[in-house]
């Protein structure tokens, strides 16, 4: 028998989601489909909480921007539950909208076909999206901005290396590659 201890690095961003009081709610809005979801979402809330932390998670003048949510805008809800940043969920599948979630717009879209944006702070995020990065990049005019992917199938490039990336083993994938840009 396996000792918990022994695999608990494993479990890291299933023991920090089940610990936040956002929890019941994502779970009763059927956010995460599986475990292997919920580590994508809380890897690109841990690359930009911890490895980067630009924008204080309280600064309601930061927009958050993810393209390639999914049929359930799960990154955009967990971001938009764990701080006051106004957050967007982009891709032409989603399925419906969540007005119960404060500070969540849903957007059944192509990156293509979504509006030009200008921001003051702008947190841009593909967790194994298909939308091509660099369109979703061009989008956005922001005086700051951070953007953050984990490609799966499709390269999420911008134009530029990141500056820099790693891999995260807490990821419940084997694309588990982190790249992040600052400008």
């Amino acid at each position: 028998m396996i000792a918990y201890r022994e695999v608990k690095h494993l479990f890291k961003y299933i023991d920090l989601i089940c610990g936040c009081s956002c929890f019941a709610d994502l779970l009763a809005l059927r956010m995460f489909p599986n475990a292997k979801e919920i580590t994508e979402s809380m890897a690109a809330y841990e690359a930009l909480f911890h490895k980067v932390p630009v924008f204080d998670m309280g600064d309601r003048d930061v927009t958050l921007a993810v393209v390639g949510d999914g049929h359930t805008p799960r990154t955009a809800a967990l971001f938009a539950f764990r701080s006051r940043w106004d957050c967007h969920s982009i891709d032409p599948v989603l399925r419906k909208t969540y007005p119960s979630v404060a500070r969540l717009t849903c957007h059944k879209s192509l990156i293509q076909d979504f509006p030009e944006m200008e921001v003051s702070k702008l947190v841009l995020v593909a967790v194994h999206s298909h939308a091509p990065l660099g369109v979703a990049y061009q989008k956005f005019k922001a005086r700051d901005r951070i953007t953050v992917a984990i490609p799966c199938c499709v390269k999420q490039e911008i134009g530029r290396v990141p500056d820099f990336e790693y891999r995260d083993e807490h990821i419940w994938s084997p694309h588990n590659l982190v790249k992040v840009w600052r400008d």
